[in-house]
């Protein structure tokens, strides 16, 4: 059986694209694959589990080899997918706009930029997929070939969640009654923080004046972890909103669990891992309708276009507290959830590389 590469910009504990890329491995593995993971930065505490992108040199030349080259940043390891001899299936995960990022790190939004417009240049994979169908017709925008262009939505590892307990003594303050309201991503512009803190004030101020919001994730960009620290201030909500920068899997089902609503007001999503989390813990979902949100949701959850703060967060009360919406959002969750199951997103990726690897593919 052939080799498989997985070769990405980084290789981070908790990120969502590192948590793809390693139950593929798993799913190659079990498949009878040979199966090697590089990337340009490898977390030290994950150097078990990957190599250095240099490592992938020895393999470059081997037309039976097959490459999957996750593209969610602009990375020096292009040019190596770019000289590859290999079978070259090319994920896109999907790029930020880099006018999301120019206020607080002009350096940031420049890589953005240069990888967003370095996309035509890697179009001739033997196969190309986009997570979701909107970083599909990106590919389709920058000129790769429709018959070539498929979707492979993430592969989840849920297997993870249900072997890790959660984190006792937080889940334990967290259950005193108050209503508990959940972002999960990295805090970064074009996930709009600054509108979840507005809808939380404004639920706050008019209908639960004792909830709390916590917002987990990386907190990357101090300019605008300061931003968002300021309204915090000047909202008077510094003992209700709680930023826990990157927390580890027990802590995340922890809130999770005692979540009431997960509140999202993000303005560009290639895919949204967290929201498929949501379903799993049964947490309902109140999203902004932006990019892929509502074909990642399907038609559960509670989708809205417009930032009306007193509507929503009439909405966000009526999610977490009446009994009947909350079963049904649940249930519509979880049935949506099952269009994203392991083994069925594990035979669409199987079926791509069965294709990609098949003697008249190229």
């Amino acid at each position: 059986m052939m080799t498989v590469h997985q070769l990405a910009s980084s290789f981070a504990y908790g990120d969502a694209i590192t948590n793809h890329i390693l139950a593929l491995d798993a799913a190659l593995r079990e498949w009878g694959y040979t199966s090697r993971i590089y990337a340009e930065r490898v977390e030290a505490r994950l150097h078990s589990l990957a190599q250095p992108d240099s490592a992938y040199l020895p393999a470059i030349e081997r037309p039976d080899d097959i490459l999957i080259y996750h593209y969610s940043a602009y990375s020096a390891n292009t040019q190596l997918y770019q000289r590859s001899r290999n079978r070259r299936l090319l994920v896109y995960h999907n790029i930020t706009p880099p006018e999301y990022l120019t206020a607080y790190d002009a350096d940031l939004a420049a890589v953005c930029r240069l990888g967003r417009d370095a996309l035509p240049q890697l179009r001739d994979a033997d196969l190309a997929a986009g997570v979701s169908e909107t970083n599909r017709r990106e590919l389709l925008a920058a000129g790769f070939d429709p018959r070539r262009a498929a979707v492979l939505p993430i592969l989840l590892n849920l297997a993870a969640w249900d072997t890790t307990p959660p984190n006792a003594r937080l889940a334990q303050r967290l259950s005193d009654g108050r209503v508990n309201v959940l972002f999960v991503g990295r805090v970064v512009p074009n996930k709009a923080f600054e509108d979840v803190i507005a809808i939380f004030a404004a639920y706050r101020r008019a209908i639960q004046p004792d909830a709390r919001l916590s917002l987990v994730g990386a907190r990357l960009l101090p300019r605008y972890s300061a931003v968002l620290d300021r309204l915090v201030e000047q909202l008077g909500l510094g003992d209700a909103v709680t930023f826990t920068d990157r927390v580890p899997l027990a802590d995340l089902r922890a809130y999770y669990e005692t979540a009431h609503v997960f509140l999202s007001a993000s303005r560009h999503e290639g895919f949204c891992v967290p929201l498929l989390e949501s379903m799993h813990f049964g947490v309902p979902i109140l999203a902004y309708a932006a990019a892929a949100v509502p074909e990642t949701l399907g038609a559960s959850g509670v989708v809205y276009r417009r930032f009306d703060y007193p509507v929503l967060a009439e909405t966000l009360h009526l999610l977490a507290t009446d009994a009947a919406t909350r079963a049904r959002l649940i249930a519509g969750q979880r049935a949506r959830l099952a269009d994203f199951a392991p083994p069925r997103v594990a035979g669409l990726w199987r079926l791509a590389l069965e294709q990609a690897a098949a003697p008249g593919a190229r």
